[in-house]
């Protein structure tokens, strides 16, 4: 050891070892060799017993991995002929020999290595030299040695692929039958997991198969095999191929079928590939229709991808006639893509569906069971005119599905807002759910805007009569003037208050002093802000000749009309920044329609105040009614004959005698709501945005006694769904410029 140590690296054993481990990690096998070589050349006396498996071992490996190993071979020469029966040197030793091409040599030495040693081996290492033993018997026809080398590696590992591979080589190479035959028995014999042998089993098929063209023999061995794993894809595979070669392509399909169906143990899954095989097999087999159909439904299970198999099922069944069949693969191919989502073209499940509606519907005559796939395209293509005018046609007449058809009736309106027939369909359907006045609303449009139709009129007039309850008779031209088209009472109170704040309006107004602005803060319309822009904008669009001037109140947050002696609005510091163009847009929309002559009052006053002007306007007309007089209608009355003018005079004698000759009743309330209604409904017309609309009608109620915030946004947003709203956003042009 004195010796070691002077020549060895410094350090212990330990940090020594793991020194020439660390080189031969890195692929150093240079310095791996030089530290190793001052232990080999002390001699084997000086390396301790607990080094030598350890040295010797390394320096093997390293002078491998340098790719010099008869270097190597010749410096551990002298240490194995001084120890030929240590275990550690003579592995190292005849490692090194097998990889420098000296065969015989590495042979005699493991040969009595195991004669001395197989007992001590590691079992990795006695495989390993029993196998490279088998080989080069095999190699040298020495076929009794080589059998019992790989017998006795199988007696260690029977699962050793190597050893495995030789018998059946020498096996499959025997000249005489019957040895090949003991062999192959000899190594099923050694064998006990069942994968194993039908391994072998495979083997010896492919070995007949290949060399000798035994199909049928290969096929017995196939059978053996699939009886210990009966789903093995390498043996199916095997038997499929056979099956093809003697021509039973039947069979082989099953086969294919049978593989697609098996998962992978390990890598990409060949399903796809197997498939392919199996239609091959499929189109080269004399098969009925039917029995191609069922073969490709089964192929679609696996792979619904296919598009162009499920084309030639439907047209098979087509062409056979046999549309049962044809609905059910519709339905299980529509299945399979809901399920596996495996194809990418969302084209492909709406036309499923619509192919299906129309074989329930026109080949197997059962329209009830084509109602819901129909729907369903329907859903999947919102665009689709063609489609919901097929799904209409279905559902009329069927009141079981009285809302789906009133659904789709609205949703192809929504897309053909001009066609009058759909429009006649939905106000029929709307009519048997017993909404009579949303469907004569309906018709009244259809009517106004196309050409004269008998299917229409008709329609039109028996919704009117069911709206008035008319006689069913026709209906001449005085009957609708005077039924359908009444003057409503929106209509009546509107001439009714515009007449009165041409009288009465200075009654209520004050002037800028009492708000305490001066006239200095009027805003300079010709100012390039964003505030005159709009303002400009939504003038021109009310047809507005003269817009009301505009007041800065800085304590104001917000619009207000003014009520001065003429028309204007005060607005607050905020109006002027800090707000979007389109909430800009709505509260001016809103505060300029407030200002027409006829809803003007509805700001300034309350329902009781604009009852009373009623009450006024109708005393001076019609005295017989007896009103009783208070002072407050006493003292209006009396401005009302200072003001009155011969034309004034005439319009409100037509107008109380259209009240009292219809029949009105004066609701002032409702009156207010709908001015409130109109103000607000044309701020979202003109600002196009309904969460802006929302948040300005939070801000601002526009006129006194309008619906509470939350019934105000309730009306604006059923108005929003109408059809009438769309049709004047289109009129209009959407956003504001």
């Amino acid at each position: 050891m004195d010796h070691v140590s002077s020549n060895a690296p410094p350090g212990s054993p330990e940090e020594q070892r793991a020194a020439v481990l660390r080189a031969l990690e890195d692929y150093r096998s240079d310095q791996a060799i030089s530290l190793l070589t001052p232990w080999i050349e002390a001699g084997y006396g000086a390396i301790a017993p607990a080094d030598r498996p350890w040295v010797f071992q390394a320096c093997q490996r390293a002078w491998e991995q340098a790719g010099r190993p008869e270097d190597g071979l010749r410096q551990l020469e002298p240490l194995y002929h001084s120890e030929p029966r240590d275990q550690a040197v003579a592995v190292a030793y005849g490692d090194l020999a097998w990889a420098s091409g000296q065969l015989e040599q590495a042979v005699r030495v493991w040969q009595r290595l195991m004669v001395h040693h197989q007992d001590t081996l590691k079992p990795e290492q006695a495989t390993s030299i029993l196998t490279r033993l088998g080989d080069y018997h095999r190699e040298h026809d020495q076929v009794r040695q080589a059998q019992i080398a790989y017998d006795q590696a199988l007696a260690i590992d029977p699962s050793n692929q190597t050893a495995l591979a030789g018998m059946l080589q020498i096996a499959e190479e025997q000249p005489d039958p019957q040895a090949g035959y003991h062999t192959l028995q000899l190594l099923l014999k050694r064998l006990q997991e069942p994968e194993a042998i039908a391994t072998v089993l495979q083997r010896q098929g492919d070995t007949l198969r290949h060399r000798k063209q035994d199909y049928e023999g290969a096929l017995r061995f196939y059978g053996d095999a699939l009886e210990l794993v009966p789903r093995s894809p390498e043996v199916l595979q095997s038997v499929a191929e056979v099956l093809q070669n003697l021509g039973e392509v039947k069979e082989a399909m099953a086969v294919y079928l049978e593989l697609a169906k098996i998962p992978p143990r390990v890598g990409p899954s060949r399903t796809e590939e197997y498939l392919d095989l199996a239609w091959e097999c499929l189109q080269a087999s004399r098969v009925s229709e039917m029995q191609q159909v069922r073969v490709l439904e089964q192929i679609l299970d696996l792979s619904p991808g296919r598009l162009q198999l499920f084309e030639v099922i439907t047209r098979t069944l087509r062409e056979v006639e046999e549309f049962d069949e044809l609905a059910k693969s519709y339905e299980r191919m529509i299945q399979r893509v809901k399920e596996r989502g495996q194809i990418s073209d969302t084209r492909v499940l709406p036309l499923l569906y619509r192919n299906l509606g129309e074989v329930l519907a026109v080949q197997l005559g059962r329209p009830d069971r084509a109602i819901q796939p129909l729907l369903e395209a329907c859903r999947l293509l919102p665009d689709d005119v063609e489609l919901r005018r097929r799904t209409l046609e279905l559902l009329i007449g069927r009141d079981d599905r009285l809302d789906d058809a009133r659904a789709v009736a609205r949703e192809l309106l929504d897309l053909v807002p001009g066609d009058p027939l759909v429009k006649t369909q939905l106000a029929e359907l709307q009519l048997k759910a017993g909404l009579t006045d949303q469907a004569y609303c309906l018709l009244r449009v259809a009517r106004s805007e196309s050409q004269f139709s008998d299917v229409l009129e008709q329609s039109f007039q028996r919704l009117a009569r069911a709206r008035f309850r008319l006689p069913e008779q026709p209906l001449t031209e005085e009957l609708e003037r005077r039924y359908v088209r009444p003057k409503s009472q929106q209509t009546v109170l509107n001439s009714a208050f515009g007449m009165g704040s041409v009288v009465f309006h200075k009654l209520f107004s004050s002037d800028l002093s009492t708000h305490g602005i001066r006239e200095k803060d009027r805003l300079d319309p010709n100012e390039p802000i964003l505030f005159n822009r709009v303002y400009k904008a939504v003038g021109d669009l009310l047809l507005i000749k003269e817009p009301p001037r505009v007041y800065l109140k800085r304590d104001l947050t917000g619009m207000s009309y003014a009520g001065l002696d003429q028309p204007a609005f005060f607005v607050g510091p905020d109006m002027l920044s800090g707000r979007s163009e389109r909430e800009l847009t709505f509260l001016i929309a809103q505060q300029l329609v407030l200002t027409r002559p006829e809803y003007v009052l509805a700001t300034l006053l309350e329902a009781p105040h604009l009852k009373t002007i009623i009450l006024v306007m109708t005393h001076k007309v019609e005295p017989s009614l007896q009103i009783k007089l208070g002072p407050e209608v006493k003292s209006l009355t009396k401005q009302l004959d200072r003001r009155m003018t011969p034309e004034l005079l005439s319009h409100l004698k037509e107008l109380v005698g259209l009240i009292i000759q219809e029949g009105i009743t004066v609701d002032v309330k409702i009156w207010v709501e709908s001015v409130a209604d109109t103000a607000n409904r044309i701020g979202l017309l003109f600002c196009d945005d309904q969460e802006m609309a929302d948040r300005c009608l939070a801000m601002n109620p526009g006129v006194k006694g309008a619906p509470n915030e939350v019934e105000r946004t309730a009306r604006l947003h059923r108005w929003a769904c109408s059809t009438r709203f769309f049709e004047l956003r289109k009129a209009l042009g959407v956003g504001l410029k």
